[in-house]
């Protein structure tokens, strides 16, 4: 039975969005939730006549509460994996609260400020820049992994046409940072006959780069974009920018056996070159496009992301139980994806046996009182006795506190505690009494601890206050090893036009 997928994403045009879904159905049974375009916003965007519109989501809501979304699902369908995609509107909230593994698909990294914040509230990350990823695990996502973008060959694919220009481009040129692409545009229209077309669809876009002799990109961001994958996959010679090395582009392709590589310094020469050699031209298009239908459509990269999930998540497409997160026994809110889990104070609610079905490989229990230690050894593949050092469990993917008060007299230790264990991204699952609750000195709210938390080195995904009757409040906190103000700062450096608008 193939896994059932609720993908969250806002509708987009000229978007990675529908590659992607398209990609899920073939491989498992999907749902997708989000918002529809909005027609004004098309038009003032200038994408009123685009004619690639965004695939229709199956259920149309404007919110962008996770949990509010998935309670739209028919009460038969119940998703396995939930995957949300980037896709230019503000991110989904409340993901931390789904009992079901989760996904996040980043694209264009560089110019999302939200980006590293809305990520760090899955269990998985997959970013289509590697060079994003010490960001990404930096601010709290511990299984950031590099997932490249790709072709759909359907839609990418060789048309006949003659060559009525030398070099051809079909993509945005309108934001402030497409500068640089209008420049290398303007030098190459110097020297040689240049179409440049813009808002094309994917049938318009085959037949243009079908009338070039060359087909020219120049990402925004040195960053390996979808032109890459898409021009190759249609058996056009790529002439693109080679600083795109430093994201991959020389580990998945050879400059001058896949592409033709240039830079400011050379751009027009090497233009030149290759139009002066049919030949070269022919065969380097063909191996590119054997390559990328070989290893670089987004089937590829959809099958690459099941198996990591795979992988790190033990019965997968196997769960039952609630969709979502409650109650207050603290497995319930174990991230899906951590192998090695530290129990503070022995009070799991569930076996190592049991938890071997959530991928968890090692679980280590720790308590002040030796007999206890010893009596529950067995549910345990190691037992410590406090006070044991966070070095003697450093690295631990998820750290239970279920039982502070008989160990650490305040919070904030316990939270100096958690996040010397704890490995970048790993998460600290507090369940506190009323009175614990109170040695952190202020009103026991969400937007307290929030704030609270981040100062002590935590992002706060889940807040579920007391209800009547209750003593318990259960908090969910994720470790960071960066501030997102200075993550921010070194993207917006190193892509100062990043706040400007994306491209195509």
């Amino acid at each position: 039975m193939p896994l059932r997928v609720c993908i969250l994403a806002h509708e987009a045009v000229q978007s990675w969005v529908p590659f992607y879904i398209e990609a899920f159905r073939r491989r498992c049974e999907v749902v997708t939730i989000g918002g529809a375009i909005d027609p004004d916003r098309l038009g003032a965007g200038g994408w009123a006549e685009a004619p690639a519109p965004a695939v229709p989501n199956d259920i149309v809501t404007d919110s962008v509460d996770a949990v509010a979304c998935l309670g739209l699902l028919p009460e038969e369908w119940v998703p396995d994996l939930v995957v949300a995609v980037q896709s230019g509107e503000p991110p989904f909230q409340r993901t931390a609260a789904l009992n079901r593994p989760t996904v996040y698909i980043s694209v264009d990294t560089w110019h999302d400020s939200g980006e590293v914040l809305a990520a760090r509230c899955y269990d998985f990350v997959f970013a289509a820049q590697p060079v994003f990823l010490p960001y990404f695990k930096q601010g709290g996502c511990a299984r950031a992994a590099w997932l490249p973008l790709g072709a759909s060959p359907a839609l990418h694919r060789a048309v006949d046409a003659d060559a009525a220009w030398d070099i051809t481009f079909v993509g945005t040129t309108k934001y402030g940072v497409n500068e640089e692409r209008l420049k290398r545009l303007a030098a190459l229209g110097e020297h040689f006959s240049v179409e440049k077309r813009a808002d094309a669809g994917p049938e318009e876009m085959c037949r243009v780069y079908a009338a070039g002799r060359l087909a020219f990109n120049s990402s925004v961001a040195q960053d390996v974009n979808m032109r890459v994958f898409e021009v190759l996959a249609m058996g056009r010679p790529l002439l693109t920018n080679r600083d795109a090395a430093v994201n991959g582009l020389l580990e998945l392709f050879e400059e001058g056996t896949h592409f033709i590589g240039y830079d400011d310094a050379d751009l027009v020469g090497q233009a030149g070159r290759y139009l002066a050699d049919a030949a070269a031209c022919t065969a380097m298009a063909r191996a590119g496009q054997a390559l990328v239908l070989e290893k670089h459509t987004y089937l590829h990269r959809i099958d690459a992301l099941l198996e990591s999930v795979r992988e790190g998540v033990s019965g997968l497409g196997r769960f039952s139980g609630p969709l979502f997160r409650e109650g207050d026994c603290l497995s319930a809110y174990l991230p899906f994806g951590a192998r090695v889990v530290v129990d503070i104070g022995m009070g799991l609610d569930r076996s190592k046996v049991a938890l071997r079905g959530h991928g968890v490989v090692r679980l280590v229990g720790v308590a002040g009182d030796r007999e206890e230690c010893a009596r529950r050894r067995g549910s345990y593949d190691e037992v410590l006795t406090w006070p044991a050092g966070s070095e003697a469990v450093a690295g631990a993917d998820a750290l239970l506190w279920t039982a502070p008060a008989r160990h650490v007299a305040d919070v904030q230790a316990a939270l100096a505690y958690a996040h010397g264990a704890l490995c970048a991204g790993g998460a600290l699952v507090l369940r506190l009494s009323v009175d614990e609750m109170a040695s952190a000195g202020f009103e026991p709210t969400e937007k307290a601890w929030d704030a609270w938390a981040y100062a002590q080195g935590f992002h706060q995904l889940l807040f579920r206050p007391r209800e009547a009757g209750e003593n318990w409040h259960v908090i969910v906190l994720k470790k960071y090893t960066r501030s997102i103000k200075d993550i921010y700062g070194e993207i917006y450096a190193r892509f100062p036009g990043g706040h400007l608008g994306g491209e195509a």
